[in-house]
């Protein structure tokens, strides 16, 4: 989890799909990189707020979170995994920004892992259910995921929050792409394969 830091969500190439009874966010706009402010753009784009009471002090921790249905969000399952059931019932909230300067929280009612997390460094998602019935005056609008395979691109940027300046903000930056052989070169290194997870904390029914 991350705290008081740039929350970092993965925007590759989002196409057009789906059926004409599913909605999705089909908004196009040109936004600069860094700060975006509680800017309107990437609707779908959230935050998973955990309050953690700690004595007299209380903290704030957040992991990046991405509306896929109007009811569901996609995680980070090393993050989501990690907090007490508890915790998560009573003291976790899920943050959107569906209109300018307009922070929508809403009560999140449970989680499920991938099936194979824990065997694998790419199987490390979760999907939460959210409690969207709380909103009133707004819709979530979910990514438009595509129904094909991703087209190979040198243009990747990464997208989310940050609270540098006590105030809850999207972000937005263009990354540098690297080629296969670097990569896995990078993670023979650090012993590390794609089929290799270095001891995932317990799951909690």
């Amino acid at each position: 989890m991350l705290k008081r830091h740039i929350v970092i969500v993965i925007l590759v190439i989002f196409r057009l799909g789906g059926t004409a009874a599913e909605v999705c966010d089909v908004e196009v706009k040109t936004v600069p990189e860094g700060h975006l402010g509680q800017s309107s753009a990437f609707k779908w784009l959230g935050v998973l707020q955990v309050h953690i009471q700690d004595f007299d002090k209380r903290h704030v921790a957040l992991t990046g979170i991405v509306l896929i249905k109007p009811k569901f969000a996609l995680a980070n399952a090393n993050d989501v995994a990690r907090i007490p059931e508890r915790v998560f019932k009573e003291d976790t909230v899920a943050v959107f920004i569906p209109a300018e300067d307009t922070p929508v929280a809403l009560s999140v009612i449970s989680f499920v892992v991938h099936p194979e997390y824990g065997d694998s460094m790419v199987h490390s998602l979760a999907i939460i259910e959210l409690n969207n019935t709380q909103i009133k005056g707004f819709s979530l609008t979910p990514v438009c995921l595509s129904r094909e395979h991703f087209k190979k691109s040198k243009t990747v940027y990464l997208t989310g929050f940050t609270d540098e300046y006590e105030t809850l903000e999207k972000v937005i930056h263009k990354i540098q792409t690297l080629d296969n052989p670097v990569c896995d070169g990078f993670n023979e290194r650090r012993g590390v394969s794609k089929f290799y997870s270095p001891d995932p904390p317990p799951i909690r029914s």
